[in-house]
């Protein structure tokens, strides 16, 4: 019975221990949310903190929309649970997990900082695809050490510039052996040119518009295994949009920015399902990569 009693009252002293530690675990993330922080309100532990996308989000945290029409939306339980609050469903208090999603703070924080200061941007300023500079330049593919490891069966280019109509040919060498693809007639100043394997070597794409202005940049195809490893907290981290766009997103940074082409292909082929790949395709096409390391 001694035994009993001292066994319970162990139990009731490490309750609050558990509780508190419960509390201060991240079991999700903020995915995305309209208009500006300032629109809402994330109390944890009777302390407001600023609201960024990627945000880790902690069991017992006070998230509440302060103007009508606004949205944000969370990503909950290891990645199982979709949550979008508006105004008339906050204020939201996060509960207990299933399962506790591994969150590497330093990723998060990293990419929190740079989908943030983009979502930011996309609200302020104006795209580059309405603008009309008279010359065509292809920033994509500025670095001409550009690379893609064995590309999935379609390939997105983006380009500033010129008048449209567009035409796009990618080949060996468009002037001397003819294009393997080409599109014509294009209005805006993106594609997604489908039915194209690219075997291992160097190819270049070349864009003409209305006006006989022309670009040309080449970029080369190398064998999967050159593709550089992902780090294990990206890998970790799900559900599966989420990891590929933070993937797309380390791409960018590593091996002095020869992989940014390859980062592009997984954000344009997520941009129109998933609002945070839009955010990093439309960077990338400005020629703004992340900078630094989640590591």
């Amino acid at each position: 019975m001694a035994k009993l009693r001292r066994a319970l009252l162990l139990a009731l002293v490490a309750l609050p221990v558990a509780f508190a530690l419960a509390a201060s675990t991240a079991v999700g993330w903020i995915e995305s949310f309209d208009g500006s922080p300032e629109h809402y309100r994330l109390v944890r532990s009777g302390k407001e903190l600023p609201v960024s996308m990627f945000l880790p989000i902690h069991q017992g945290d006070d998230i509440a929309v302060l103007q009508s029409g606004r949205r944000i939306r969370l990503i909950l339980d290891g990645g199982r649970v979709f949550e979008e609050l508006t105004q008339s469903n906050s204020r939201y208090v996060v509960r207990q997990p299933r399962r506790v999603p591994t969150l590497p703070d330093n990723l998060m924080s990293w990419a929190g900082s740079w989908f943030t200061k983009w979502h930011q941007e996309r609200l302020t300023t104006v795209s580059v695809h309405v603008r009309s500079d008279k010359n065509i330049s292809i920033p994509l593919l500025a670095d001409r050490r550009q690379m893609l490891a064995i590309p999935a069966p379609t390939l997105a280019i983006a380009w500033k510039g010129g008048a449209p109509p567009f035409s796009v040919q990618v080949g060996y060498d468009v002037s001397a052996r003819g294009p393997l693809v080409s599109a014509e007639g294009l209005s805006e100043r993106r594609v997604l040119l489908p039915d194209l394997a690219l075997a291992p070597g160097r190819y270049a794409v070349r864009i003409a518009d209305s006006h006989g202005s022309e670009a040309a940049a080449p970029f080369s195809v190398v064998p999967r295994e050159r593709l550089p490893s992902e780090p294990e907290d990206i890998r970790l981290t799900g559900p599966d949009v989420t990891h590929q766009t933070l993937l797309a997103a380390w791409l960018t940074t590593v091996e002095s920015g020869e992989w940014v082409f390859q980062g592009y292909q997984q954000a344009a082929l997520l941009a129109q399902k998933y609002y945070p790949a839009g955010l990093l395709r439309d960077a990338i096409e400005r020629g703004e990569y992340p900078r630094g390391s989640p590591n």
